[in-house]
């Protein structure tokens, strides 16, 4: 009876020690106290700082020369056999020299009077990170005595004093015990200095740090092929170097070389020794040396190999196991040293640009997605001021060349893409200067000058092709090959000026979709529509809206005064578009004031950056009654090659319906404007199936929807004179052997004409057979002679 108790004494215990095993991480961050650390110096003088830390607020020691370190607090101590990993921070802010590259960082000291020595780099003045391995290799004991203090720790001491002759202070921030391991780099660490700023000191860029004397500035235009980080050097004699950022500490193991983008000039001719130097946490360093070519960018690659730095396997091992961080050196000489460095990059593998097969779109409605403003611009997201939702904003500083700029995420291999679509707006006037369009690449740009936008957002359609940018096919594939960056000019305006920026995208797909129909009725409000005209040569918007009123043809419509040299009705900024594929456009008009016409001339104009398309009346409006019209939207109908229509129609900024037909004083209503993939004839027709309601309904009532589901879309009912909304009337025909022919039977109908085909194949083989012939509401047959092999024979109807 006695050894069952036991047996659960001992499950019970063995729980209570794995509970104590895995305890919390501990951690010390300082960003309110000094969280009881204490120094085991009597000289020192520790305080809290509430700033100046890698975050917040940091523990201050300052020394007079004699050895000191930071201690942990006393509920620090106990079992540590669980945690696997030590990380802190560390500076001298009094910017004092470390005495050595390396020294004893860390004592862990046991319970059991024992102790164990952890050597590392020694910091630089700026914040410098350390993650400490728990393990035996990492402190040089064996596994017994490592256990042994592990399994109670009475403190840890952290080095504080690194100069034994001056009186320095020294900074500890970010005090971390955990049972998380080392980090273990996986993943690419790039730095491409993508919309950097410039903090108060010109300590630090995007966690780029500087050693000694040297100011570190954002810069937006000398870079590879944009941004970068510059560095621009004191000139006190001592040489300086740029180390990389706290995060990029740990596992390098994974890492097949180190890459990067450096311009470096100076009075001294040459330059490049110890130019990148890889620091241990062992204390072990890695150096590299070149020669630099003065003023021009250079391409850095150095193989992460024992070979390429001159050190056996297991240095090179040792090293890498935990890189504390990097510095690349900028300063050769007692002249002014100026560096720039962009695309700093430690890769798994060589660099191979993205193919990027996708889309990418931008439509900016929940942030600027990525996107950038530089050269003297800010960017700014306008959460409801887009074409459809949000936009973003460049604002200019009256300076330089405000530019929009694509994410570094759209970076890679273009050559799959060959459109690209974005729409522009200005918000502070009417632009004078040219929106110039420029694909970035690392092997060069490809530029082009689009027409100006008008003050409503204009739609840009650029074919991706060598001709649009004045390019052979070769310089055009070197480009495209590999992207950095799509910029934008947002500068439009002389002065200080804001653009918007909206429905960017990038796609492989230049074949227009369907366009939606467009129906004002003006039944409640003025629907979004405009007023403006053309004074001369020049098109504009007026700041009045129409007139909004109830006697319209019915409902209510829309009325405009003669406001400008000719005044015009202008469409919603929500019609602006691709309209290929749209058929016709329909409108009323009524002259409600005036009696002197003036002669017919241009009623309708198709408003594009690209041009104009403009279509006359016969003649003028009558008077004091509604006049209606209907517009083909057709190459032909306007006088235009097809080309030239394509442009204009797939960029449409907005239409333009005149309002202006009276000498003197006058004023003039506009109802039931429709622009639709169908003629008129076709609403007419469907306005005896569906009521308003259905009408208005694209989804309904539309061209190519199919109201009654039997497999013939609107249109086709519309074209065969069918009933749209039952699904058992649909346009069929017969076919039948009589003989030595075959007889093809169909259901004629008055206003339609019909044309018989036959085929072989069922493939492009497809000919005319016999007439075309008007329908009479009779049936027709027709009938072919049999052949061999087999035919096959379709029906079409049309319009006359």
């Amino acid at each position: 009876m006695i050894n069952p108790p036991v047996c659960r004494f001992v499950a019970l215990f063995s729980a209570a020690m794995m509970i104590h095993a895995q305890a919390l991480d501990l951690s010390s961050n300082f960003d309110a106290s000094a969280e009881s650390w204490r120094t085991n110096g009597g000289s020192a003088t520790l305080t809290w700082q509430a700033t100046g830390g890698t975050t917040a607020g940091f523990l201050q020691g300052v020394g007079t020369g004699s050895m000191w370190q930071f201690v942990s607090p006393i509920s620090w101590s106990g079992d540590w056999s669980a945690y696997r990993t030590l990380k802190f921070d560390l500076a001298i802010p009094s910017r004092h020299y470390a005495d050595n590259d390396s020294a004893g960082m860390v004592v862990i000291v046991g319970a059991n009077s024992n102790t164990m020595n952890w050597t590392g780099a020694t910091p630089l003045w700026t914040w410098t990170h350390y993650d400490v391995s728990l393990d035996p290799a990492s402190f040089g004991v064996d596994q017994a005595t490592f256990d042994g203090i592990m399994a109670n720790v009475a403190e840890v001491r952290i080095l504080a004093e690194f100069n034994a002759t001056a009186n320095e202070t020294v900074g500890l921030d970010n005090v971390l015990l955990t049972a998380t391991p080392v980090t273990i780099h996986g993943a690419d660490l790039v730095e491409r200095f993508t919309n950097a700023v410039t903090v108060p000191g010109n300590a630090s860029l995007n966690g780029w740090t500087r050693v000694d004397d040297v100011d570190l500035f954002a810069n937006a235009t000398d870079g590879r092929p944009l941004y970068s980080l510059y560095c621009d050097d004191w000139q006190d004699g001592r040489t300086f170097s740029i180390a990389s950022p706290l995060d990029w500490a740990g596992d390098w193991r994974g890492f097949t070389e180190i890459r990067f983008d450096l311009k470096w000039t100076s009075s001294g001719s040459i330059a490049g020794e110890n130019l990148l130097r890889i620091f241990g946490a062992n204390g072990q360093q890695l150096v590299w040396s070149t020669t630099l070519v003065k003023g021009a960018w250079q391409r850095i690659v150095i193989p992460l190999t024992p070979e390429a730095f001159g050190v056996d396997a297991a240095t090179f091992h040792d090293v890498m196991a935990f890189v504390s961080k990097i510095s690349i050196r900028g300063e050769y000489d007692n002249g002014n040293d100026q560096l720039w460095l962009d695309n700093i990059t430690v890769a798994t593998a060589p660099e191979t640009p993205r193919i990027l097969g996708s889309s990418l779109v931008s439509r900016f409605g929940a942030g600027n997605e990525g996107w950038n403003a530089f050269d003297a611009a800010t960017l700014g997201w306008d959460a409801a001021g887009g074409f459809s939702g949000g936009a973003i904003t460049c604002t200019d500083a009256g300076s330089g060349t405000a530019r929009f700029s694509s994410p570094d995420t759209w970076s890679g291999n273009w050559s799959s893409f060959s459109r690209l679509r974005f729409m522009l707006r200005t918000r502070s006037g009417k632009a004078t200067l040219i929106p110039i369009v420029s694909i970035v690449g690392f092997n060069g740009t490809l530029t082009t000058s689009p027409p100006l936008p008008y003050d409503s957002w204009s739609p840009y359609t650029l074919d991706l092709t060598p001709a649009a940018f004045g390019v052979t096919q070769q310089q055009f594939d070197e480009v495209m090959g590999n992207v950095a960056h799509l910029t934008i000019v947002g500068d439009l305006v002389n002065g200080t000026d804001t653009t918007a920026l909206d429905d960017v995208s990038l796609t492989a797909d230049t074949t227009p979709g369907a366009p939606p129909d467009r129906f004002a009725q003006f039944d409640a409000d003025i629907e979004g529509w405009r007023k403006g005209g053309i004074n001369g040569t020049t098109w504009g918007i007026l700041a009045a809206a129409p007139e909004y009123r109830n006697d319209g043809n019915p409902g209510g419509c829309i009325a405009a005064n003669d406001d400008t040299g000719l005044t015009y009705w202008l469409s919603p900024e929500s019609w602006a578009g691709d309209w290929r594929g749209n058929e016709s456009i329909s409108f009323d008009l009524k002259i409600l004031s005036g009696t002197s016409l003036l002669v017919p001339d241009n009623m309708l104009s198709i408003i594009s950056v690209h041009g104009i398309l403009q279509q006359t009346v016969p003649q003028a409006p009558s008077l004091n009654i509604w006049n209606h019209y209907e517009f083909a939207l057709t190459p032909a109908a306007f006088g235009v090659t097809q080309q030239v229509f394509d442009t204009i129609m797939q960029d449409v900024v907005m239409v333009g319906i005149r309002s202006e037909w009276i000498n003197g004083a006058e004023k003039e209503a506009l109802d039931n404007v429709r622009l639709s993939k169908a003629p008129e004839a076709y609403w007419l027709w469907l306005s005896n199936y569906l009521d308003a309601t259905e009408l208005g309904d694209e989804s309904l009532a539309g061209k190519l929807a199919d109201y009654d589901g039997d497999a013939q879309n609107n249109y086709a009912e519309f074209l065969s004179l069918t009933d749209p909304i039952n699904p058992l009337s649909r346009f069929s025909a017969l076919g039948r052997k009589v003989g030595s022919t075959f007889e093809v039977e169909y259901s004629s109908k008055a206003g339609r004409v019909y044309q018989i085909w036959k085929s072989a194949t069922l493939a492009n083989d497809w000919e005319r057979v016999g007439p075309q012939m008007p329908g009479d509401n009779t049936f027709k047959v027709y009938s072919h002679p049999i052949a061999e092999p087999a035919e096959f024979f379709r029906v079409e109807v049309d319009l006359p």
